[in-house]
């Protein structure tokens, strides 16, 4: 049977943003693709029959009647719906945006949404442009002058600065058409109505200065805009949820302990007070918040992290490289009890009334598809029977120091015979706040049907294993790196790895860390370093999580000794101990790990180890994501040049 391949990336069926009817007749959910020149969605509903939405539809919503969801048109996505009974009708459109909407919120009533919107400086966001307007808003977008005025002006996701518009909070009434805004100074966004449709919850971005990146949690009632939270270090991974009586809000936000951290969940009173923790982050030992940012093949945006109770919240996390569905008290400080889990990662879930789970779960033969319990709905990725996987093997691998027991993930070569030993790559995830799951990602796919054994493995610093597993300090230290090294050792235990055939590749802090060990160690014969960082003095101020003085008092930092001694600590000094052949691959619109890092390299190896083989691919108009959501072309380039260059010098013996 064939393998899987680059070509192969362009089958991929992607699902997420999982939705049930109140009467639980029906599911939706979003189904993405790529083709040579974007992405693609389209909603798609389940009853008695499945049926697919035109391309260019997301965001599902349902009504007691009406599936409600956005479309993408010229000026932005707008609100559309359709009657349950009539889903082949044609959509009424309900909204005219100026720049479309953004997210959006249902009412329990059917009828009112509360929605958020861009709005620029003197624009009245419900009013729709002209033709002309369009045009010169799109030439002053792409290259007029921009004024930046806040220490936090770009983003990786904006491809640099940030354009000067304010998300903004608005309501809508169905029935009539009618619309207004919430006057604020300050962005809002991802609102959520209350179950009577009274009030907003929603975050906001009210700080100046070093702040002002961080959000806070908002009640607006009556168009007056208040404040619940102050430094409640939210995620903003999913909206915030009210509890059926309307009077609590439970929200994702980050338990900050000593050099490490958690996303757990809080609630706090729709009246105001003190925020409780659900969670009792120093007891772990079943469940490590919720997320967890596991590295796996998907794209869109999840949002069924969690669903509120009368008396509890039931929530999706990755622990011990699974994904699993919990409950836990809303009384505070409990510990969490699961009540769906497996040999699988369940990536989003919704409860039936009859207590039945639908999911949307994957496995290390199958990207995340639709299930009822254990009941499989869909075959998104029917090819996937046509192609012969690499098996994984999970391995518990004592660290070194024998403090820790590290997860590692073999997948064998596709045509795996027992008994042979065959090249191998040590591949690093990025975060270093993520961890691996029991999922199918295609890139190892695609290196085991190259004929290589592939270890991703989850060293100290890793999430899903806990707060004391979870160390800032470990990630960047030597113990992250020994226990990389120690599980490339289980994998020659095994019989499995050739380590005289070895090779490291990892993105953003997987790339740190590929060029770390090549600084370290000769004993692998090819890198490939993704999206790297190496000098930490040049990426002050240009990155965008704002200055290192950020979470510090300005007054206490003197800026000739914060350089000096973020110098003195970036890898990049011992670049003349570098022997092995590297490839940097890089977008060159990242601005989360600037592609200046990545030119460093190159140049320095260039210009003072001219022995050793280096090649630096550029990926224009391409952020971090280069590897994950941006352009087909790309994406497969960017695989197969770390797949040839390996093959380069991994697949010869030698002598």
């Amino acid at each position: 049977m064939p393998v899987m391949t680059v070509a192969d990336m362009a089958r991929i069926r992607h699902l997420h943003d999982l939705q049930l009817s109140p009467d639980d007749r029906l599911t939706a959910f979003v189904e993405d693709w790529q083709d040579p020149s974007d992405w693609r969605s389209r909603v798609c509903v389940t009853g008695a029959e499945e049926i697919a939405l035109c391309e260019n539809t997301h965001q599902p919503r349902f009504s007691d009647t009406h599936l409600f969801f956005l479309m993408d048109q010229p000026d932005g996505a707008q609100l559309y719906c359709l009657p349950q009974n009539d889903l082949q009708a044609r959509p009424k459109q309900l909204t005219h945006l100026r720049h479309g909407v953004h997210e959006y919120s249902l009412g329990a009533d059917g009828r009112t949404v509360a929605f958020s919107t861009p709005v620029w400086p003197g624009e009245d966001a419900l009013a729709e442009m002209t033709a002309d307007e369009r045009a010169e808003f799109q030439w002053q977008r792409e290259w007029g002058p921009q004024e930046i005025t806040q220490i936090d002006y770009k983003h990786d996701s904006c491809l640099g600065v940030r354009d000067g518009s304010v998300m903004t909070v608005g309501l809508l009434d169905v029935i009539t058409g009618e619309a207004k805004m919430i006057p604020c100074s300050f962005p809002l966004d991802m609102p959520v109505l209350s179950p009577d449709c009274a009030r907003i919850a929603c975050y906001g971005q009210p700080h100046t200065g070093a702040r002002w990146s961080r959000q806070e949690l908002f009640i607006i009632e009556n168009d007056t805009v208040t404040a619940l939270t102050d430094g409640a270090l939210l995620s903003g991974t999913c909206a915030a949820q009210f509890t059926p009586d309307g009077q609590t809000i439970v929200y994702p936000a980050w338990y900050i302990g000593d050099n490490t951290s958690e996303e757990v969940l809080f609630r706090i009173s729709a009246q105001g007070g003190e925020s409780v923790c659900l969670f009792d982050p120093e007891n772990d030992a079943v469940s490590s918040g919720i997320n967890g940012a596991p590295i796996r093949t998907e794209h869109g945006r999840r949002r069924g992290f969690f669903e509120v109770g009368e008396d509890c919240v039931w929530f999706a996390g990755a622990f011990d490289g699974r994904g699993r569905v919990y409950t836990i008290s809303l009384e505070g400080k409990s510990l969490p009890e699961q009540i769906a889990g497996g040999e699988y990662s369940i990536h989003e879930f919704v409860r039936a009334k009859d207590g039945a789970l639908i999911t949307l779960r994957g496995d290390d033969a199958n990207f995340a598809d639709l299930w009822r319990n254990d009941e499989r709905l869909r075959d998104s990725n029917p090819w996937l029977k046509e192609i012969t996987l690499g098996k994984t093997v999970i391995r518990q691998v004592n660290s070194t120091d024998g403090k820790a027991v590290i997860r590692s993930r073999v997948t064998l070569p596709a045509e795996y015979q027992q008994g042979q030993r065959y090249p191998v790559v040590l591949y690093l995830h990025g975060g270093p706040e993520c961890c691996f799951t029991t999922d199918l990602w295609h890139e190892v796919q695609i290196l085991a049907g190259r004929g290589y054994a592939v270890v991703c493995c989850d060293p100290r610093g890793s999430a899903g294993y806990g707060l004391a597993f979870c160390n800032d300090e470990q990630s960047w230290s030597d113990e992250a790196y020994e226990d990389m090294m120690a599980c490339l050792e289980d994998a020659a235990a095994m019989g499995v790895a050739d380590l005289d055939r070895a090779g490291v590749t990892g993105g953003s802090y997987g790339g740190y860390m590929t060029c770390k060990i090549i600084m370290r160690t000769g004993r692998f014969r090819a890198a490939c370093a993704q999206r790297t960082f190496v000098n930490k003095a040049t990426s002050y101020g240009t990155g965008d999580i704002g200055f290192y003085s950020a979470r510090m008092d300005p007054a206490d930092v003197v800026v000739r000794d914060c350089l000096m001694q973020r110098s003195r600590t970036s890898i990049i000094r011992d670049i003349d101990k570098v022997t092995t052949p590297l490839l940097l691959l890089h977008g060159y619109n990242d601005y989360r790990c600037s592609f200046e890092q990545s030119e460093q390299m190159f140049i320095a190896l260039k210009e003072r180890r001219r022995d050793v083989p280096v090649r630096l691919v550029m990926f224009p108009k391409e952020n971090h994501e280069v590897s994950r959501s941006d352009l087909l072309a790309h994406r497969q380039t960017h695989v197969r040049e770390m797949c040839d260059w390996f093959d380069r010098f991994l697949k010869e013996v030698k002598a």
